[in-house]
């Protein structure tokens, strides 16, 4: 049989609820304030294709789109759960090496170097991934 809990103060309960409403209003915010995946570069939407698909995929490719999915907004818990399809997925590794990258802040390659690792699947017109949101919704 449950316990019967307190209730709180009538002015901490206001606050309580202010709160909770303050935290769903930004997470909300949040969630609106991430690109969609209709803006992402073409080289990246094939390499999130592929994660899917759960094929093997390289070092360059797999950094490339941490980094790139890091950068635009998305969470750790995030990037990882796309990497899970992976033939070779171990929690553990990926987590480390997705914070890694986080807690670095490292930038995705520029598109000559995505280019050069075969990356690259179309001439967008930018020279980095990152240029291509921007460049799109400048557009509109």
């Amino acid at each position: 049989r449950p316990t019967p809990r307190p209730s709180l103060p009538p002015p901490l309960k206001d606050i309580g609820t202010e709160v909770i409403r303050r935290l769903e209003e930004r997470r909300a915010s949040i969630q609106s304030s991430r690109p969609s995946r209709q803006i992402m570069p073409p080289c990246i939407e094939k390499l999130i294709e592929k994660a899917e698909r759960g094929e093997n995929m390289s070092h360059q490719e797999r950094f490339t789109l941490a980094a790139y999915l890091l950068k635009v907004g998305w969470s750790v818990g995030r990037v990882v759960d796309l990497f899970r399809s992976a033939p070779d997925f171990k929690e553990r590794v990926a987590r480390y090496q997705v914070s890694h990258i986080a807690k670095r802040g490292y930038n995705p390659p520029n598109c000559e170097t995505l280019r050069g690792w075969g990356i690259c699947v179309e001439d967008c017109g930018v020279k980095s991934p990152l240029s291509y949101g921007r460049r799109g919704r400048r557009r509109r």
